[in-house]
């Protein structure tokens, strides 16, 4: 997992994929987004695979916690959901000793309930799927060195490169509020 060589641009700086992961290169091909594209890259899956047994993101166009979680349990890999205390912001902070899993983040808006959206169907619509191993992120707006939609970046990386371009007008921050990890 080491470092590959830079080239000045900030989204360059590329780390290796981990171990057991994977780099889905059918994201544009499938038209997915973070869900599908994070749980790939998670399992070492197409997009194309998970799209298939998908069926909130193909009616819905997104997936929610329940639903990814049933993902999981039909691809053999059982995992837990973990709602996280005092809303951490990097999912290392999340994962606190954790090697790995799904995390799903939420965008804080203007003050008020729910995260600072007026309810919690919007706040709910403000949030994003990433994929975490051992202090590197999956985000499927990365992009890879060839060209590919979606890389494995370092956490430093993900909170200052990626995490400014995703901030919803109005938007006031982010934390990570749940963590999907595997079931012992």
């Amino acid at each position: 997992m080491g470092q590959s060589s830079h080239n000045g641009s900030a989204l360059s700086r590329r780390v290796s994929v981990p171990t057991g992961r994977g780099l889905p290169d059918d994201v544009l091909k499938t038209m997915a987004n973070c869900g599908p594209a994070s749980l790939a890259a998670y399992l070492n899956k197409s997009c194309v695979e998970v799209i298939e047994k998908t069926y909130a993101w193909q009616e819905k166009g997104w997936i929610s916690i329940k639903p990814m979680l049933g993902l999981l349990d039909e691809f053999g890999m059982p995992h837990k959901s973990i709602r996280t205390t005092n809303e951490p912001q990097l999912p290392s902070e999340a994962f606190d000793g954790i090697d790995s899993g799904l995390a799903f983040i939420q965008f804080t808006g203007p003050g008020g309930n729910y995260s600072g959206w007026k309810a919690w169907s919007l706040a709910y619509s403000y949030t994003h799927w990433i994929a975490y191993d051992d202090g590197l992120v999956y985000d499927f707006n990365a992009r890879h060195k060839n060209g590919i939609l979606g890389d494995w970046i370092s956490e430093e990386n993900w909170v200052k490169d990626i995490i400014p371009t995703l901030l919803p007008k109005n938007g006031s921050g982010h934390y990570v509020k749940n963590i999907l990890i595997q079931k012992l």
